[in-house]
């Protein structure tokens, strides 16, 4: 069987679908699949050790149709058994209508609820995550019941935490933390504990001397990183810290236990799941505020990211080695 699952961005987006990949491998080893997404996030697929196939860049409508077109009979060249649009734009509805697949589904994002959220701030709470979401509707194609499914939990299972991952960055402004510096420059004393600063250096303040702090325990790869890299040093890791990004989701796929602070957004959005991770936020009347980050506070504060103390997450981490889950 053929399967094609379409999700064209974001980067953390995609790597929700991994659960719901991992249940495509595990029907049988004729299963192929096939992720549709820009090109830019190729890489992804990679990663997840399936196909790719790669939407083409255009420039204005009639182009946009005739790149569409094109893909559309590429697509139809495979012979597909099967179609999950989890992107459930305009773009993919467009080609869900024009291939010749017999077996279509769509992934509901329920946009208006988080955007319901953010206006009236009404916790609109899921009982279940997006990445548990996108596997019901794999299962559900499948005929396969809920109980059946599997889904990875958070555990450190009385492992000794020698590497900790810490990714600073963001590209929404809203969504970094200001405190990682003072947080490293306490976790520097941990004489059995390494420290690995990672992510883009576009997504840390220029002023910031995170992208210099350096010490007996700290390696700083700011800036020295692809997808791949990033990927292969979570892997390796014992333990992540980082915000609402998809760093986060990359450590959430390889079993990293880890800690996000979250700000503008919430963990009702469904995108970071307690299942995963250990979540820091504080319960304040303006959040959420954005549906994905945003770069300036409505109210000019800041604070459900400035009340939340380095001294706080330091003592928080502590907590979680003594109880070894």
């Amino acid at each position: 069987m053929k399967v094609l699952l379409i999700r064209f961005s974001s980067v953390g987006d995609i790597l929700l679908l991994n659960d719901a990949i991992k249940f495509l491998k595990a029907q049988g080893k004729n299963t192929e699949i096939f992720l549709l997404t820009k090109y830019i996030y190729k890489d992804i697929a990679d990663i997840f050790g399936i196909n790719c196939i790669t939407l083409k860049k255009s420039n204005g409508f009639f182009d946009t149709i005739k790149n569409l077109k094109k893909l559309v009979d590429h697509i139809n060249e495979k012979k597909i058994d099967a179609i999950f649009d989890f992107q459930n734009n305009i773009k993919s509805r467009l080609i869900l209508f024009w291939v010749k697949v017999n077996n279509k589904f769509v992934f509901n994002k329920k946009t208006i609820k988080r955007r319901f959220m953010v206006l009236f701030k009404w916790f609109l709470n899921e009982k279940e995550s997006i990445a548990e979401r996108y596997l019901k509707l794999v299962a559900y194609a499948f005929k396969c019941h809920k109980e059946n499914i599997q889904i990875d939990k958070k555990s450190i299972n009385n492992k000794k935490i020698k590497t900790i991952v810490i990714h600073p960055g963001a590209k929404w402004k809203l969504k970094r933390w200001p405190y990682y510096s003072e947080l490293i420059r306490l976790l520097r004393n941990l004489k059995d504990i390494k420290v690995i600063l990672i992510g883009l250096k576009e997504e840390v303040e220029k002023k910031d001397d995170l992208l210099y702090i350096k010490g007996r325990n700290i390696i700083n790869r700011i800036g020295q990183t692809d997808l791949k890299d990033l990927y292969k040093i979570i892997q390796k890791s014992d333990f992540f810290i980082g915000n609402d990004t998809m760093v986060s989701h990359m450590a959430a796929i390889s079993n990293v236990p880890g800690i996000v602070l979250m700000g503008p957004t919430v963990k009702s959005f469904g995108f970071i799941s307690e299942k995963k991770f250990f979540v820091i936020e504080k319960d304040i009347v303006c959040r959420p505020c954005h549906l994905h980050g945003g770069n300036n506070c409505p109210i000019e504060t800041f604070n459900c990211m400035k009340d939340i103390s380095p001294e706080y997450v330091y003592k928080y981490f502590f907590k979680i080695l003594k109880k070894r889950f």
